[in-house]
């Protein structure tokens, strides 16, 4: 067997070098043995980004049903607008749908007037008014702007002038009235 003589110098230098292999060792696989077994704290990280993942898709599908339904309501609607390739057919429309509305009241409508059409602002549509004039009561009239404003087609009264017509009892109105309708820019629904 081979018999080495160490000196204290010599003993210092290996316990140090061994010392320094030993660092060595340890610095090159620590990484290692953190990478095989996860901290604690990545776990709960990862388990909070599959949870907010979770509730994304849970989001998604949610407003896949919410546009869904929107788009069939947005169908609904577009019945209610005014059918006609052009405002004057649309308006031809509205003027039949009101001579309708008094027609089931008794009214006389005197005159009738299709006034100028107008696009809405930063909407696909486009507002046709129509003004008519009629005489009628208090009653006739509550009557009239219930069926116009309850009517399939969005009808709205965006003018009204009254002026008492004559004496007597029941009060006699003479009302003009202007009621626009909407209809898609494209034309007809």
């Amino acid at each position: 067997m081979i018999q080495l003589r160490l000196n204290k110098e010599r003993k210092i230098i290996l316990v140090i070098g061994g010392i320094l292999l030993a660092w060595g060792v340890l610095y090159r696989l620590v990484p290692v043995y953190q990478e095989l077994i996860p901290q604690h704290n990545e776990i709960e990280l990862k388990k909070e980004q599959i949870i907010k993942f979770q509730k994304r898709i849970q989001t998604k599908e949610g407003l896949e049903k919410k546009q869904l339904a929107l788009t069939k309501k947005l169908e609904q609607l577009k019945q209610g607008l005014l059918r006609g390739q052009t405002p004057a057919l649309s308006a031809v429309s509205m003027q039949n749908r009101l001579n309708e509305i008094a027609d089931s009241i008794a009214l006389e409508v005197q005159a009738v007037r299709v006034l100028k059409s107008k696009p809405i602002e930063n909407t696909e549509f486009i507002s046709v008014p129509v003004q008519f004039s009629t005489r009628l009561t208090i009653r006739q009239l509550k009557r009239l702007l219930y069926k116009i404003e309850t009517a399939e087609s969005f009808l709205q009264v965006a003018n009204l002038v009254l002026k008492k017509s004559g004496e007597g009892m029941p009060v006699q109105l003479q009302v003009t009235m202007t009621v626009t309708g909407l209809m898609q820019k494209s034309g007809g629904v």
